[in-house]
């Protein structure tokens, strides 16, 4: 830039600005000060004896002054923005590279721990290699670092070129492998023979079943059955020494059915976990499962496939029970199996939709003939939606249809799971969670009926006579109840045919005032009778925890725990408020 400043450069001025800011502090030079300082002001009779001339001067003076201090005013302020970039950009740089010394000063052991908990500590990603491959990208050090650790390639399935690559590194270590297959019987993943090869160090299998049409779309509303002979022809003899973990995941509405011995070519001795809505009795290693997640239809098929599948696994420790509404209309005719049916679990877990009177019918068809003289823990999940209730009478000959409210009644489904005294002789820990499903997009009415509407939920911790901590959850208003007591009715007439547990702990979790009410009017009952049957030297403490569902982002959750008479004087207090209403709902906190 050739610019003149009255007989003088601009990179000579600069070059004195910067010399007088060095040296002085002071960003005009001392030469320019007789020409730039501000002109003094003058009366009106000093300005009127200037000369034409004169005036001419000052108005010179002041013009190149401008020009001056405007040109590098200019010029500093576009070299300031450039340095602002260059040093933003030298920050990111510095970062960066102090992050790749910090990395790479660590020691190789260290780097695979964090590679490790990068690839496995997300559950969510669908392949996990897709974690792997780009922590193998980012530098050399990286990619010797991750390709050293066989671990991190021991994922099969998704892509089949990079199903190769992960079994070449994977070396020796275990292998977890996911295979979809078609309701026809197809293989949708054509790395199976090359995994098939690997198949004595699987240590997970999973088989998921799609039914998918000529555009590759996923349908859930296509009925059928689908034998899984014709899946288990596809892998053939199948030698798996190693295996420990069997899940079938059916992602269609058809029915699995095990025919001709469908895993009788399968040598899998070392099975402990299986997932699947259909146990596969001709599965060499049944007997050794410790864990079963079986999920049931609730139709008459699927009950007589869980009693004839169910008594033959002797060696379960956890249970986990999910029961789903079937298509099927006729839930009511279910054979009952009146052979009471020992199962030896440790742990059982149940989780159940509530849709219709039939589940009620379903529910005490299964669990009347069933008892679990070993458990010792016991969790049970209801969910269903909180839905307008409509009763029919005739008025004069004439059909009448009124609307009780939005509810969800949970009450009676309870009791068909806990269907009779000894079932559960040695449950400790109960933990029963009633959730009122909210989906906006089927209903745009769901969470508002969720707010107004009622849960009913029966609590019969009667017949759970060992029972030491219980552990409630409900994200709506709770209606609740045991034997010979009535929410909202008058103070029980207890007599000594209904006798409950001597309880040590209550965990219960808030999200609305009706839950908190609820709660506090089923505790206050419960720690009443427990110092009348002179069991309240066994209470410890009650443990309540609040969920803030407007806090953002997400839900902050405060908890606070109340010992025997502090945990009274909470209820109490609860009880004094309003229903509904409560001075800190906007903050979600129901501890004090």
């Amino acid at each position: 830039m050739n610019t003149n400043l009255d007989g003088e450069s601009l990179e000579t001025a600069m070059h004195n600005v910067i010399s007088s800011w060095l040296v002085h502090n002071d960003p005009i030079p001392e030469a320019w000060k007789q020409t730039i300082s501000p002109i003094d002001a003058m009366s009106s009779n000093e300005f009127l004896a200037l000369d034409t001339s004169e005036c001419r001067q000052l108005v010179s003076r002041s013009q190149s002054s401008l020009r001056r201090l405007q040109c590098l005013s200019d010029t500093f302020r576009v070299l300031s923005y450039f340095y602002a970039a260059k040093l933003s950009a030298a920050e990111s740089n510095l970062y960066a590279v102090s992050n790749m010394w910090s990395l790479a000063s660590l020691p190789s052991e260290l780097l695979v721990r964090i590679f490790e908990f990068v690839v496995f500590g997300d559950r969510t990603l669908k392949n996990r290699w897709r974690a792997a491959v780009p922590l193998s990208h980012v530098c050399r050090y990286f990619r010797r670092t991750a390709l050293s650790c066989p671990l991190l390639w021991s994922d099969v399935s998704g892509n089949a070129g990079m199903v190769s690559l992960s079994l070449s590194r994977s070396e020796d270590v275990p292998l977890d492998v996911t295979v979809a297959f078609d309701t026809v019987g197809s293989l949708l993943d054509k790395f199976l023979p090359e995994a098939s090869t690997h198949s004595k160090r699987w240590r997970t299998l999973t088989l998921q079943v799609y039914c998918k049409d000529s555009e590759g779309v996923n349908h859930r509303d296509v009925e059928g059955t689908l034998s899984m002979f014709n899946i288990c022809q596809i892998f053939g003899a199948v030698d798996a020494p190693s295996l420990e973990s069997l899940s079938v995941i059916n992602l269609s509405d058809f029915t699995l059915l095990e025919e001709k011995g469908s895993f009788s070519q399968w040598n899998t001795p070392n099975l402990r976990y299986l997932n699947t809505t259909l146990i596969p009795l001709s599965l060499r290693g049944l007997s050794n499962l410790t864990h079963l997640d079986f999920t049931v239809m609730m139709d008459q098929f699927h009950y007589n496939k869980f009693f004839k599948s169910v008594s033959q696994l002797k060696s379960i420790e956890d249970l986990a029970l999910k029961l789903k509404i079937s298509r099927a209309a006729d839930h009511t005719s279910t054979q009952v199996f009146e052979k009471t049916t020992e199962l030896c679990v440790r742990r059982l877990r149940v989780e159940v939709a509530i849709g219709s009177q039939s589940t009620t019918s379903f529910l005490r068809s299964l669990f009347s003939p069933l008892t679990f003289p070993n458990a010792v823990s016991l969790e049970v999940r209801f969910t269903g939606a909180v839905a307008s209730i409509y009763t029919r009478y005739y008025d004069y000959g004439e059909e009448v249809e009124i609307e009780d409210g939005p509810m969800l009644l949970a009450a009676e489904e309870t009791n068909c799971i806990l269907h009779h005294d000894g079932q559960f002789p040695l449950v400790e820990r109960f933990s029963l969670d009633v959730t009122g499903d909210v989906d906006i997009d089927r209903n745009p009415e769901s969470w508002y009926d969720l707010q107004r509407g009622k849960i009913y939920l029966d609590v019969p911790i009667n017949k759970l006579p060992n029972l030491k901590h219980l552990q409630m959850c409900c994200n709506g208003n709770l209606s609740p109840s045991f034997p010979g007591w009535v929410y909202g009715g008058p103070v029980a007439d207890w007599t000594s045919a209904i006798r409950l547990p001597a309880l040590e702990t209550i965990n219960i979790v808030i999200y609305c005032p009706g839950t908190a009410y609820g709660f506090a009017a089923l505790i206050k009952e419960i720690l009443h009778r427990q110092r009348e049957q002179r069991k309240w030297e066994t209470f410890r403490e009650l443990s309540v925890t609040t969920v803030d569902r407007s806090a953002v982002p997400g839900r902050r959750t405060v908890s606070a725990t109340y010992g025997g008479v502090a945990a009274q004087a909470w209820c109490a207090r609860r009880l004094l408020i309003t229903q509904g209403y409560y001075p800190s709902f906007a903050s979600g906190t129901y501890v004090d």
